[in-house]
């Protein structure tokens, strides 16, 4: 029986397809599974343990010490995630261009916003701890992974992240 429009199993079902599509435009997924097939010739004569250290080391030299980090690790479990990771680290065609990953950061906020509004801001730092972490550099205090992954599911956080990277370009631009 189909579900009436507007359920919240509607709302989650279309949140979830436009999530999908909004991966769409942060990755070129063609470019990685090129990127792979070509990995993958040349990786004929490693064993599944040496690739999988190899993807390993490339995201523990490509990106700060935080959990996400230490989950992108956890994540290499086999030979084609190990394969993936390389292929992405030395063919940067996947990437999208600056007008896709513009699109993206903001369909990505409003969605965010729309569907984590916080009304009683339950949870939220404070505005200076926003900033301080907007405006320092990736992980550079300990609290920084907990509030940008509270930011990723509140609304009025995403706003003024926003508001706060809005500034931080513009503060780039002038200098």
């Amino acid at each position: 029986m189909p579900r009436p429009p507007g359920t919240p199993e509607d709302r989650s079902a279309d949140r979830s397809a436009h999530l999908n599509a909004l991966r769409g435009l942060i990755a070129n997924k063609d470019a990685i599974d090129s990127a792979v097939a070509r990995v993958r010739k040349a990786a004929k004569g490693y064993s599944d343990e040496e690739l999988c250290r190899f993807a390993r080391l490339i995201i523990l030299s490509e990106h700060s010490p935080s959990e996400w980090r230490q989950r992108q690790v956890n994540q290499i479990r086999n030979r084609e995630e190990a394969l993936e990771e390389i292929a992405m680290s030395i063919d940067p065609s996947w990437l999208p261009t600056e007008i896709e990953e513009d699109v993206f950061i903001d369909e990505l906020r409003n969605e965010v916003i729309r569907s984590y509004p916080n009304p009683d801001r339950v949870g939220c730092p404070e505005e200076s701890a926003l900033r301080r972490v907007v405006f320092g550099e990736i992980n550079e205090y300990p609290d920084s992974d907990a509030i940008m992954q509270h930011s990723m599911k509140c609304g009025p956080c995403t706003r003024q992240v926003a508001v706060f990277v809005k500034e931080k370009s513009r503060k780039r631009a002038s200098a």
